[in-house]
């Protein structure tokens, strides 16, 4: 794909309307957004407590920041204040970005122990 490729991830529910969940200018925050349902699966499969995602705006992780655009629209900056990903759907935008946030600060590994240990660590604690 060329420099101005955007991914996009889509959503639907059985009989309901497509739902635009995020959208990037390169894969990794896609990639690392699955993580967050493909490793609660995985948590689930192995009978482990669920893990609480941080969702506030003012939650995200060091070196993120969350940028509401309009109403229905939201974008997560890195350090350099580029646009990393963008949510839709208002505050479902921020409740997807900030958890995002997380995913992307950590390395792979620590992102695959988060979701394999019991605790939840380094990450995500567990759901009260």
């Amino acid at each position: 794909m060329g420099s101005n490729s955007v991914y996009e991830l889509w959503r639907t529910d059985r009989g309901g309307a497509e739902q635009e969940i995020l959208s990037a200018p390169s894969i990794a925050p896609v990639d690392r957004y699955l993580w967050r349902y493909f490793g609660t699966e995985i948590r689930g499969r192995a009978k482990l407590s669920r893990l609480r995602f941080p969702v506030e705006a003012d939650a995200v992780a060091s070196g993120y920041k969350i940028d509401i655009a309009d109403d229905d629209v939201a974008h997560l900056r890195d350090s350099l204040n580029e646009i990393v990903a963008t949510g839709f759907g208002g505050s479902a935008g921020v409740m997807a970005l900030v958890p995002l946030s997380y995913l992307l600060a950590a390395r792979p590994d620590e992102v695959a122990a988060a979701f394999e240990s019991s605790s939840g660590e380094p990450l995500f604690p567990l759901a009260r």
